[in-house]
């Protein structure tokens, strides 16, 4: 059984009656000499090249500072803390930088005393920017709870606060190389075969690079493929040219067309690093094979014997054959004495006749036969180059009542039997006289 001080009963009765009239006892935190403090910066690098496209994440942070914290019973819970900023737009201007922004102001909500936000912003650096720093202004508008006024037991009034504050972030933009580079047209690169890319570059920025070499690097699949691909330049100021000869080789059986090839420029930068440019792009103007034709493109050769043929050889493709040979390819029952022929130099559409020569088996069955003829030449870097086969047709035929005379061996004794008697004769009857 419980035992009670009679000397407590008054005092526990009294604090008993007090909690029946008051009732329970209601208590809101409050908050004095409180406001957001935002602050911004970049998030990671801060460094850009000219004539990028780059995202540049500006992080928001709100570091204000805790004030007065009042526990105040039987008032109203304040809507918001006075630390909080709200409705937070944020926008990042250009200023005087080199850049243009190409995201419009964004709405981030709320920021809490503590919290931050990353807010990405696509950003065009000017082709040509000089390297340096530069500042970016950030407009930030928001709203806060500045005060809340307390009307009677059951009426608050809140005011909020609009603020709109200009904040910075720095950036910095590092000098870069800019060049343009053209193929200097008249190259001679063919398919099938290498060849000599004549290029000039120009430094048509304004940054002076050291140590540079030029190099070109296949685009993608395109069949033009270095060789040999890099040049040394040596120090590039603005405004400079230079030009220099790469080879490279396109494979069999590329089509006629202009195809892309990159060129590159790795330098020394302002910071002594060794970089690599931006790729610049040129088209190479590709030739399709070396081809000709043939006049007259068949003959006729009766069998058992031979014929000198006279063939008309037309440079009918795109590139130069130089100290060109015609070659006709002899197979059975064909034998040649003379199966080459010298064309010396035949620019595209120029012509040259040459003779050759071709005997026919007398077994030989009577039908058209092709004979493969072909022309070693020599291409612009002095390789020698066997083009594609044309067909020299031949019609082998009987031989008709005077050739099967003139060429059959019995015959021809026979006649100059006769012819020498008649010359005998001849004589003897005018002897007689």
């Amino acid at each position: 059984m419980t035992t009670i001080n009679r000397k407590a009963i008054p005092l526990l009765c009294l604090i008993i009656a007090a909690g029946l009239i008051l009732g329970p006892v209601q208590a809101a935190e409050k908050y004095l000499g409180e406001s957001p403090d935002l602050a911004v910066s970049i998030a990671g690098a801060n460094e850009y090249y000219p004539g990028k496209e780059v995202t540049i994440p500006v992080l928001v942070e709100n570091r204000a500072t805790p004030g007065t914290k009042i526990i105040a019973p039987g008032l109203d819970q304040w809507a918001d803390r006075p630390t909080t900023a709200k409705l937070v737009r944020i926008a990042l201007l250009p200023g005087d930088a080199p850049v243009i922004i190409r995201t419009d102001p964004q709405m981030i909500g709320d920021l809490p005393l503590g919290s931050s936000r990353s807010v990405p912003f696509q950003v065009k650096v000017l082709e040509g920017a000089v390297g340096g720093t530069y500042i970016l202004p950030v407009d930030l508008q928001y709203t806060y709870l500045s005060f809340a006024e307390q009307v009677g037991t059951d009426t608050q009034i809140i005011y909020y606060k609009n603020v709109n504050t200009t904040l910075a972030v720095e950036v910095k933009v590092r000098p870069r190389l800019v060049f343009t580079a053209t193929a200097v047209e008249g190259a001679e690169i063919a398919s099938g075969q290498e060849g000599e890319l004549p290029v000039t570059i120009r430094n048509a920025g304004t940054f002076d690079c050291r140590d540079a070499t030029v190099r070109i690097i296949r685009h993608d699949t395109s069949p033009v493929i270095p060789v040999e691909g890099s040049a040394y330049i040596g120090d590039f100021a603005p405004g400079d040219s230079f030009s220099t000869k790469f080879r490279v080789r396109v494979p069999d059986d590329t089509q006629e067309s202009v195809y892309p090839l990159d060129v590159v420029i790795r330098y020394r930068d302002d910071e002594d690093d060794i970089v690599d440019s931006d790729s610049e792009v040129i088209g190479v103007p590709v030739h399709g094979r070396a081809a000709f034709s043939i006049e007259p493109a068949e003959v006729t050769i009766p069998r058992g014997l031979s014929r000198d043929i006279a063939l008309t050889i037309r440079n009918t493709g795109p590139v130069a054959l130089r100290s060109a040979q015609a070659r006709v390819k002899v197979i059975e029952p064909f034998s040649s004495s003379k199966y080459t022929a010298s064309l010396g130099d035949l620019n595209p559409g120029e012509e040259a006749t040459v003779t050759i020569s071709l005997a026919v088996d007398k077994a030989a069955t009577r039908k058209v036969y092709g004979l493969d003829t072909e022309i070693q030449y020599r291409d612009a870097l002095d390789n020698i180059v066997i083009t594609s086969p044309a067909t020299l047709r031949v019609a082998v035929v009987d031989r008709n009542i005077i050739e099967s005379v003139t060429t059959n061996p019995v015959f021809i004794s026979i006649i100059v039997a006769i012819v020498l008697g008649g010359v005998y004769l001849f004589y003897r009857r005018k002897k007689g006289e």
